[in-house]
């Protein structure tokens, strides 16, 4: 029997999707780590100086990636994915490092629904007993978010000439 033993390494959050070609897949495990990604630009222009106003900001380190380890054989075809922190208004990422193994054939991001940055990671082989790392430290600064001084400058949407883009964010969440 094959087993692989994957380790995902992020924030408080994690989503991973693991496509791959293991006879016996077994064993994946969460670790949260605020000690340790790719810059991220920024999708907005400034905030309105009218309006949204910054307070005070936290920086924090965060290590987004995945450690891949091949117990009892060889794995193959190992595509992974995981959600990396971007930058917005209230907050900026900066890359501090990346631990990248040989082994690991491609790293590419993509951005989804135009909001969410995601790792995808391709490990064509492991060799048995080997662990490969695709691992960046990232430090994010996010700023606290003020009220305005001046409200008048926000109205209420018309829902009826909002585009699709827009209203997805005024849906109600589902659960």
């Amino acid at each position: 029997m094959i087993v692989a033993r994957l380790i995902v390494v992020a924030g408080s959050f994690v989503a991973l999707a693991l496509a791959a070609r293991l006879a016996g897949a077994q064993q994946t495990k969460v670790v949260p780590n605020t000690q340790f990604g790719v810059e991220a630009s920024t999708q907005f222009a400034a905030p309105d100086a009218r309006g949204t106003k910054l307070g005070k900001d936290v920086t924090q380190r965060y290590q987004i990636g995945m450690l891949v380890s091949a117990q009892g054989g060889p794995c193959q075809g190992i595509y992974a994915t995981a959600p990396v922190p971007t930058d917005w208004p209230e907050q900026t990422v900066q890359v501090i490092t990346e631990d990248i193994s040989p082994n690991v054939q491609k790293i590419d991001y993509r951005i989804i629904g135009g909001t969410v940055k995601q790792m995808l990671v391709s490990m064509p082989y492991i060799a048995p007993g080997q662990e490969v790392k695709a691992l960046v430290t990232l430090e994010i600064r996010r700023y606290s978010l003020l009220p305005p001084d001046d409200t008048s400058i926000f109205v209420l949407p018309n829902e009826r000439k909002l585009s699709k883009e827009m209203r997805q964010y005024l849906a109600e969440s589902v659960h």
